[in-house]
C-alpha cells in the first residue's frame, strides 16, 4: 500500500498529465476551427449549430450557438 505522500505525488502527476492533454486538445481544436474560418473574437462565426441550426458565436474561446450549445469542430456546418 502506498503512503499518503506517494499517493499525492501520483495524483499530482496524473493531474499534470491530464492538464497537458487538455491543453493539446484545445490547441488542436482551436487550430481546426481557425482553419475552417471561425473567429475567436466574440463575433459571429461563419457556421451554424448542427443540433438546432442557430448561428454559432465564440465566447471565451469556446464556440457556442445562440441556444448555448457548446460546440467543437464536428458540431457545426
Amino acid at each position: 500500500m502506498q503512503s499518503q505522500k506517494e499517493l499525492s505525488r501520483t495524483q499530482q502527476e496524473a493531474l499534470e498529465d491530464a492538464g497537458k492533454k487538455l491543453d493539446q486538445a484545445f490547441t488542436e481544436s482551436r487550430a481546426d476551427l481557425l482553419a475552417a474560418g471561425m473567429r475567436f473574437d466574440g463575433e459571429e462565426a461563419s457556421s451554424r449549430c448542427l443540433r438546432c441550426d442557430c448561428r454559432a458565436y465564440t465566447f471565451d474561446t469556446a464556440l457556442r450557438c445562440e441556444c448555448g450549445h457548446r460546440m467543437g469542430v464536428h458540431d457545426v456546418w
